[in-house]
């Protein structure tokens, strides 16, 4: 009789120390989950702060920054099979953005800007991968040819006016 109330006592105390780990385990997980919804709150609070003092330095250097703004013109030229489309530009003097867009299927596309019987002003190379190249250029009055070094009959000529 002793023995089998040994033997229950036994194996009762066995499924309490089976069972104790798990209460452990999960009084762990739930210390776990509560300190990571601190750092998960705190991380958000952070960044709600950090948003803010962004946006408001951002709303200040861009309230500096107006009187100093320039809006640009683009001009968009498109480089061909057949050469430069268009083939003439009339601007008026000024900064602008010249946009070249590669559809000429070369390999590697060497573009050159030239101020005609003067300087060179810009130089360029495209390779096929790269669809588009851009520049921000302010040249005199007078008159440019944008060619190609490759193909000399594709030129795009730039004339430049006074105003």
């Amino acid at each position: 009789m002793q023995s089998a109330r040994l033997k229950t006592l036994h194996t009762r105390t066995l499924k309490e120390e089976r069972q104790r780990p798990r209460l452990v385990f999960l009084d762990s997980m739930r210390g776990y989950l509560r300190s990571r919804r601190r750092a998960i709150i705190l991380f958000f609070a952070f960044i709600l702060i950090l948003w803010g003092l962004n946006s408001s330095l951002t709303s200040r250097v861009f309230a500096q920054g107006k009187a100093n703004t320039i809006r640009l013109q683009s001009q968009r030229v498109t480089l061909r099979r057949t050469g430069f489309s268009p083939t003439q530009i009339v601007r008026p003097k000024g900064p602008f953005v010249l946009i070249i867009e590669n559809r000429s299927g070369l390999n590697q596309a060497a573009l050159r800007i030239d101020r005609v019987g003067k300087e060179h002003v810009n130089a360029a190379s495209l390779p096929r991968k790269r669809a588009l190249w851009s520049s921000v250029l302010d040249l005199e009055p007078g008159q440019y040819a944008l060619t190609e070094a490759n193909h000399p009959d594709w030129v795009c000529s730039f004339t430049i006016t006074a105003h």
